[in-house]
């Protein structure tokens, strides 16, 4: 016995386990319960030859199968996975003896997915229990710079002085909806500013990259949300400092009512750096 119930929970286990599905031919729509072999809690039989198929409530999200337990005679017992509604659909896997499915998530546009399993005629076992769920896929999230001030120059890089205020406004295009969206711009040196519009200066001359990381509402894949695929990398240069000394005037001393002129000297100080940009991960994404 695979899944052993106390009495005393025999009456909550009823309404808990309604939505269960013990394999079978057929086709369910669910978005959760559990998915046990045709044993239910004892195991399955010999020469079975089952395809079931099970869809999502709602269209656009994707059927997910985790697997808590497996076990099946090795080689002979096999269960099946098909993207989509039929056993014609792209094969997931095949899987048998103790070597267990995992996580199996439908990625065709039906969102379902297909399970084939056949027995032979001799030895069974414990079978399996999947917990059933249903995902929606994130949508495609674009990040942009819609304005900024001062504006970048021709090169697109935006130059200030230290502790000069930039201001910068920023939007998303979303694949389906950016309705509750959340926007955090990242200005490279280690802070963050929430908002579609942020406001900030930098202290230390040097080069800085820009980004706006924006997050939907989709909790199904990731529970802070799906995120934008996108690096923007805003270039921001901030100067040195110059230096006056050598500036003087033609005459070293003045009486009340005279004039003399003076000659400004402007003292660059250099700020070396590689010129080359650094390779930056997102998401999985190598950008430059």
């Amino acid at each position: 016995m695979k899944r052993l119930l106390s009495a005393f929970f025999g009456l909550v286990c009823f309404f808990t386990f309604a939505q269960d599905i013990n394999m079978q031919n057929g086709t369910f729509t669910r978005c959760n319960g559990v998915l046990f072999d045709s044993g239910g809690n004892s195991d399955y039989s010999n020469n079975e030859n089952f395809t079931l198929t099970i869809c999502p409530q709602n269209a656009g999200q994707t059927i997910k199968l985790d697997f808590t337990s497996f076990y099946t005679q090795s080689t002979e017992d096999v269960l099946s996975f098909f993207d989509g509604q039929t056993t014609s659909d792209p094969t997931i896997g095949s899987y048998s003896g103790t070597m267990s499915p995992e996580i199996i998530q439908a990625t065709s546009s039906s969102g379902c997915i297909t399970l084939r399993f056949i027995s032979n005629a001799v030895i069974n076992s414990n079978g399996w229990a999947a917990n059933i769920s249903c995902h929606e896929p994130c949508q495609i999230i674009i990040s942009q710079i819609d304005s900024a001030a001062p504006a970048p120059n021709t090169d697109g890089y935006i130059r200030v002085c230290p502790n000069q205020q930039i201001s910068l406004t920023g939007s998303g295009q979303f694949g389906t909806s950016g309705v509750g969206a959340s926007y955090e711009w990242d200005f490279g040196d280690g802070t963050t500013q929430n908002g579609q519009t942020a406001t900030f200066s930098y202290t230390t001359p040097g080069v800085y990259y820009v980004n706006l990381n924006i997050s939907d509402t989709n909790t199904s894949n990731d529970p802070s949300g799906c995120k934008n695929s996108n690096l923007i990398n805003q270039v921001v240069q901030v100067s040195t400092a110059i230096d006056f000394m050598g500036t003087a005037a033609v005459e070293a001393s003045l009486c009340f009512g005279e004039s003399t002129t003076i000659t400004g000297v402007a003292n660059e100080s250099p700020f070396l750096t590689l010129c080359t940009p650094p390779f930056i991960v997102f998401n999985g994404i190598k950008a430059v």
